[in-house]
């Protein structure tokens, strides 16, 4: 969908520019200029590919290390509940609960907003304080030497890290300028094709609607990798529910319903 309506603006695009160029741009100034135009093109076409290139690049890259940012909390998670249930009760069911709480907050709250939003929310900002004060609250004192506090609260301050780095990289997006850019080029790109001196009219015409649909389909790709939480690539946000359906004993498709 995101195509076709790329694709119905550049053509649209190309049609008026196709119109404008019959009209006010005589065949013997084509014909002169051949040679100019045919170069500029070249030229043209040439920046347009490296500018979504490098573009697609980034882009990917922020999407594959948030991907790898959410697995390794989840692991953090897991790792935190293994931890916890050492420690003597009621201290591991509290953390444990906690623990639970924070991470569907995050699974089920903050990651879909994130499609939308660049700052986490309100309700696991809280969910992550409980947590901490849980852990820091524990008794008697002397649980707080075990291995398993330590680890415990290790983990809570890596998940904590990691929350941050996830919510920066959903604020990784193109520069508006640079979008600008793209599209100016696009657009030299298509009038440099318009103005070539063609003989045949409507291999002219395919062939100004095929570069269209060119840097259409270059468009295409920017918008579907500019958010790493929506589009053809969208980040995963399923280690966590596998972490969160653990803790809660529910399917994963019931973790983000009623608490149990």
């Amino acid at each position: 969908m995101l195509f076709l309506l790329f694709a119905c603006l550049w053509v649209l695009i190309a049609f008026g520019l196709l119109w404008g160029c019959d009209r006010f741009v005589p065949y013997h100034v084509r014909k002169g200029s051949f040679n100019g135009v045919r170069n500029m093109m070249a030229i043209a076409a040439s920046f347009y590919s490296f500018l979504v290139g490098f573009i697609v690049v980034q882009e990917w890259s922020t999407v594959g290390t948030t991907k790898a940012l959410i697995s390794q909390q989840a692991a953090n998670i897991a790792t935190a509940e293994y931890a916890a249930t050492t420690l003597p009760p009621p201290n591991a069911e509290n953390v444990l609960d906690s623990i639970a709480v924070f991470t569907k907050s995050e699974l089920c709250d903050e990651i879909p907003a994130l499609e939308d939003s660049t700052v986490g929310r309100p309700r696991t900002n809280v969910a992550l304080f409980k947590l901490y004060q849980t852990a820091a609250t524990v008794s008697p004192a002397s649980v707080r030497g075990l291995p398993g506090y330590s680890q415990v609260f290790s983990d809570i301050g890596d998940m904590s890290d990691l929350r941050y780095q996830i919510i920066n990289g959903a604020s990784q997006r193109v520069p508006l300028v640079l979008l600008i850019v793209v599209f100016g080029v696009g657009l030299f790109l298509v009038c440099t094709v318009t103005l070539q001196d063609v003989k045949h009219r409507k291999s002219h015409v395919g062939t100004v609607i095929a570069v269209a649909l060119f840097v259409a389909a270059g468009n295409t790709v920017i918008a579907s990798l500019n958010r790493p939480f929506v589009g053809a690539a969208a980040v995963s946000s399923q280690p966590l529910a596998g972490v969160a359906a653990y803790a809660f004993e529910v399917p994963e498709s019931e973790v983000c319903g009623p608490t149990p």
